[in-house]
Formats: structure tokens, C-alpha cells, sequence
């Protein structure tokens, strides 16, 4: 079982208004041009809180391209998500796992 923290752990900008803010089970998009409100992007939260097995370690936009960004978990896992492919990447997504320690 992990311990989770009830605090955003990464904020991350690509072009100066489009940002991610990050804890342990989700990653939310914000923009500065839409100030209330964030579009969740990741969310890894179980049902139920007893079968959580993996929360996120760290998230990055990619340098260049802002709809590029990376995350990964305390599984070891690191994922690449291209938000043109989907606004929401859940288990039915596809992501691409690029390296599992």
C-alpha cells in the first residue's frame, strides 16, 4: 500500500501557457487562457484505494513539440502520450511503454 501525498509534486510549461501539474495519481492540463478549470489528462486512481499498485514519479512535456509529454511511475515504467491522439489516456489507451526497469 503507498502513502500518498495530497499535494501537486510536478508543474511542468511547454510553450509559456500551456502547462501539467502532477501528484501521485493524476496528471491535469491547464491553460492559462481558460484559468478555471484543468482537463485531466492521466488518472491512475483504482476504484477502490486498496488495489492502487503504481503512482506517478514524475511527468515532462516533451522540448519542442507541447503535445508530447512523458510520465512515469513507481513501477519503473516511463509512458509517452501524444494528447492529438486522445484527451484522456486511461487503461483502454494505447500508450507506449518505452522502459520497464
Amino acid at each position: 500500500m503507498f502513502k500518498l501525498l495530497a499535494c501537486i509534486q510536478f508543474v511542468c510549461h511547454c510553450d509559456g501557457e500551456t502547462f501539467i501539474s502532477a501528484d501521485d495519481l493524476r496528471i491535469n492540463l491547464w491553460n492559462l487562457e481558460i484559468s478555471n478549470q484543468s482537463f485531466n489528462i492521466v488518472d491512475v486512481k483504482p476504484a477502490n484505494m486498496e488495489d492502487l499498485t503504481e503512482v506517478i514519479t514524475s511527468a515532462e512535456f516533451h522540448p519542442t513539440h507541447c503535445n508530447m509529454l512523458a510520465y512515469s511511475s513507481s513501477k519503473g515504467s516511463i509512458r509517452l502520450i501524444d494528447l492529438r491522439q486522445s484527451a484522456l489516456y486511461d487503461s483502454h489507451a494505447k500508450l507506449q511503454v518505452f522502459y520497464r526497469f
